[in-house]
């Protein structure tokens, strides 16, 4: 396909309310948009004058075959065009699938980040606490065992032992 075929132009024109009506009515039969159905009608219309013209001037045989070949090419683009157009609308349509899905997914995964945080946040104090809990029992391991002259672990572990039978007494 030509670069010049692809080109476009915007052209602005007033018509009657009537052909506006005629125009929606013959898309509504089609289920066709409606620039869509503008640029069908401009199409059929021009190949309708066109071919008036190429009858009125009794073409040659020759003329009649490439008018031909014409028809069979335009109608082979039209079918190429056409499964373009639904492989395309296909694509978007699970692209909106995907697309929403990744949205809902994101917002899935935001949430539970948002969770992990707090419960890190909790964790983290939690920890806190026990570090507290821990220096104040070594502190007391200590005393306790200096104040019962010695140092050695069997003393010390023996110490461990009546703090954490003290605990579960208060």
């Amino acid at each position: 396909m030509d670069k010049k075929n692809i080109a476009s132009e915007n052209v602005q024109l007033q018509i009657t309310q009537d052909t506006i009506q005629r125009i929606q009515s013959i898309n509504q039969q089609n289920n066709w948009e409606f620039e869509q159905g503008i640029r069908r009608i401009l199409g059929a219309g021009l190949g309708y004058l066109e071919m008036h013209s190429f009858i009125e001037e009794d073409p040659s045989p020759d003329e009649k075959a490439a008018l031909i070949r014409r028809v069979i090419e335009g109608e082979s683009i039209i079918a190429s065009l056409q499964y373009k157009l639904f492989e395309i609308e296909s694509a978007n349509k699970n692209w909106k699938l995907s697309s929403g899905a990744i949205q809902t997914e994101n917002i899935g995964l935001r949430k539970a980040a948002f969770n992990h945080l707090k419960n890190i946040d909790s964790l983290t104090l939690g920890m806190a606490q026990l570090k507290k809990e821990n220096d104040e029992l070594k502190k007391q391991i200590e005393a306790l065992t200096s104040a019962l002259g010695g140092t050695n672990e069997t003393r010390t572990s023996n110490l461990l032992g009546r703090i954490l039978r003290g605990r579960k007494r208060k």
